[in-house]
């Protein structure tokens, strides 16, 4: 992970600050993501994020607001406990004090995206852009979703395969009651067709998770 990207990034969103707060909320950041219990949720899924932005970067009305989302979004991250897209807004709103409010508050707004409680408003195609991004994983050749699928897992010591297994069959089976898992034609075109594919072996297998989890034990 580069921090100079960030610091760039951070210095257009908030002009007048120290190239000093940009290195020191990516430091910030870091910490957050490399805390122990992290093994989905951590900068490599940060770096997955950020390399779709920019195949997308050109559909984009505000770029440096979608980036920024996508860097903050699962700062905080605790399977224990609910809510963590909105702690994660307000751990991006007590930094953002830079950056002009307007573009805070659309940050928090595209953040919350991440929840994937339904698909952001059609004509809110960065919202959209931002939801699918985080759900880009799911359209990766098998062996890399299973891998994530693994450390999703491990994300979990606390509930046993069978809970695990029923919470996660929900959540997925939720994504696949729409008519599309992907808000905007550029991801559906992309990742629809797999991201269902594997969705849907993913499921078969949870039938067994005693077995399905074996590696992830790892």
């Amino acid at each position: 992970m580069n921090p100079a990207r960030f610091v760039r990034l951070w210095k257009r969103c908030a002009p007048q600050a120290a190239a000093a707060d940009g290195e020191k909320i990516f430091a910030d950041i870091k910490k957050q993501y490399t805390a122990a219990g992290r093994h989905y949720h951590t900068l490599a899924h940060i770096a997955h994020c950020l390399g779709w932005f920019d195949r997308a970067h050109e559909k984009m009305q505000n770029p440096d607001a979608v980036e920024a989302a996508l860097w903050f979004h699962d700062v905080v991250y605790d399977a224990r406990a609910a809510g963590n897209e909105e702690k994660s807004a307000a751990w991006f709103a007590a930094r953002a004090g830079g950056t002009p409010p307007a573009f805070a508050a659309r940050v928090r707004k595209l953040i919350m995206d991440t929840m994937h409680c339904a698909p952001p408003d059609e004509g809110d195609g960065d919202g959209r852009i931002v939801a699918d991004i985080d759900l880009s994983s799911l359209g990766l050749p098998w062996p890399e979703f299973h891998h994530d699928s693994c450390n999703v897992r491990r994300e979990y010591p606390h509930l046993d395969d069978a809970t695990f297994a029923r919470k996660q069959a929900k959540f997925l089976r939720f994504l696949l009651q729409r008519e599309f898992l992907y808000g905007t034609q550029f991801f559906r075109d992309k990742l629809e067709s797999r991201a269902r594919q594997n969705i849907a072996r993913h499921l078969s297998g949870l039938d067994h998770p005693e077995k399905m989890f074996v590696p992830c034990a790892n």
